[in-house]
């Protein structure tokens, strides 16, 4: 008998066979799915809760309900073509047909639940709970009551739980601390320390990412952050975080627009700051060939390139030459040492000044970037003096020659590799582990040229110390990520510093 009344519902008396702990009983089926988290406070822990940390497919099961269920209740109160044109108008600029209205829809919906139009009038969300849900079951209802209050945010991650959980902060929120995120997708590609612009909601045991983001590289973080500030206080006369995640909020389509428009921008400053043009100047001989070529011999700058594949259109009496960094040629290494330090270097480690195509009645010199050009101009009229006669130059920017290449579609070549995969990750790990052996007590411009050492025992550094810290681990990690395998494991840094709040 016992074991009869033991397997009754403690709700409604009918037969059960789910144990309930919140109970301390049994409860049928029927009774769990129309109180769990409403009328019974269940336990995070309970597999049978989708808003439980053990019942991930669950939740998912709810909010592929949920959100059809929500959008239907939205365009039933502003219409459909008010909510088309809003998603329109929500979604990246980039984005055409379905991506486009999927993603714009998730962002419209998101603003219309949780956003009022600034006057006092409540959201559709708080509407849509003023009569209690109507079309929604208990499990819906319970979901209603947190993604009405989603938030965007810039998530960082500190740690990878598991594949499916991750522990993040929300930079925007920092008195929140670290929380649990749960989301198969990003948790399986994430790195340490990675940021992301997304809508989030805190469910009491834990966090979801609701609709897509967008990752924040970390060189476009400050910048990315200041712009915000500055539109958050041009519209809203305030720079506070709160500021800042009520103007995201309202105009969360410019986080992937402005993402977008900050990577360019320092695209284009960086290859502007490259000094990599392609520059060829083209001279007619006014000697024969052979001094042209006894000039070539006897400078130890110059040597017959037999490597060279020749062009279609190089005539059968073409000569290609080298032009090293040696000889008078070496000079530039003190004109321009910052703009060559990482320049091509030959095994016996002489750098190249570019190359020499010589022909019967023409020589032409080649060069990578302008200062080396012009140095090699000079150069070329001490050598040859009144040999040889400019006709032509070409130079072409680095910009063109880098559109070229994406338009050409082509893949660069890939030589064989005949390096044991072993042997590379011996080789790695190798080199790293010198690198980082020294790191602690090495100078860095970012820790103002202290230490890392020094700058641990300085209050006032620690913040500089910690995203220095936090960018080499990221770095690392998303090397693992893309190799493969674990190259070595620098989380030793983190103790030796004493930075717990890395832990």
């Amino acid at each position: 008998m016992s074991k009869e009344r033991a397997a009754v519902c403690a709700v409604c008396g009918r037969k059960a066979r789910r144990n309930c702990s919140a109970l301390d009983g049994f409860i049928c089926n029927s009774c769990c799915g129309a109180r769990r988290g409403t009328r019974i406070d269940c336990p995070p822990e309970c597999s049978h809760f989708p808003f439980g940390r053990a019942a991930y497919d669950k939740w998912l099961r709810v909010d592929g309900a949920w959100q059809p269920k929500s959008i239907k209740y939205v365009v039933g109160k502003v219409g459909k073509e008010e909510f088309r044109i809003k998603a329109e108008n929500c979604a990246p600029s980039w984005l055409e047909g379905d991506p486009a209205f999927i993603q714009g829809a998730d962002i419209a919906l998101m603003q219309y639940l949780t956003i009022g139009k600034g006057d006092g009038t409540a959201s559709i969300g708080e509407i849509w709970k003023s009569e209690g849900w109507p079309g929604l079951n208990n499990d819906e209802r319970y979901m209603a009551e947190y993604r009405c209050h989603a938030i965007p945010a810039i998530l960082e991650v500190q740690k990878i739980l598991d594949d499916t959980a991750m522990e993040c902060i929300d930079l925007l929120d920092m008195e929140r601390g670290r929380f649990i995120v749960f989301d198969r997708n990003t948790a399986r590609s994430a790195v340490r320390f990675a940021r992301m612009v997304v809508w989030i909601t805190h469910y009491p045991h834990f966090t979801r990412l609701t609709g897509d983001g967008v990752h924040l590289p970390d060189r476009l973080y400050e910048s990315f952050l200041s712009e915000i500030r500055h539109r958050a206080k041009r519209t809203m006369n305030s720079i506070s975080d709160e500021a800042v995640k009520r103007y995201l909020a309202e105009h969360f389509v410019e986080a992937f627009e402005l993402v977008d428009e900050l990577g360019a921008i320092m695209r284009e400053q960086m290859i502007a700051s490259l000094d990599a043009d392609q520059c060829r100047a083209f001279y007619k001989l006014l000697v024969p060939r052979g001094e042209i070529e006894s000039i070539l011999e006897e400078k130890p700058d110059f040597e017959i390139d037999g490597d060279r594949t020749l062009e279609p259109d190089d005539p059968p009496d073409v000569s290609y030459y080298e032009w090293l960094r040696r000889g008078e040629a070496k000079l530039i290494e003190k004109e321009a040492r910052e703009l060559i330090q990482h320049g091509d270097e030959e095994e016996d480690g002489v750098g190249v000044l570019g190359s020499v195509r010589l022909t019967d009645d023409e020589l032409m010199v080649e060069v990578r970037g302008q200062v080396l050009y012009e140095f090699a101009k000079k150069l070329a009229g001490s050598y040859f003096k009144k040999r040889l006669k400019l006709v032509d130059e070409e130079i072409i920017p680095i910009e063109l020659l880098l559109e070229e290449h994406a338009d050409s579609g082509n893949e660069p070549d890939e030589s064989p590799d005949d390096i044991p995969p072993e042997i590379k990750r011996q080789l790695m790990k190798k080199f790293y582990e010198k690198h980082y052996s020294g790191f602690l007590d090495e100078p860095l411009p970012m820790l103002d040229d202290m230490t890392p050492r020094e700058a641990s025992r300085i209050p006032s550094m620690r913040p500089k110390l910690i995203e220095l810290v936090k960018l080499h681990i990221h770095g690392m990690d998303r090397m693992r990520k893309e190799k493969g395998f674990e190259i070595i494991d620098i989380d030793w840094i983190v103790d030796e510093l004493g930075l717990d709040e890395l832990k």
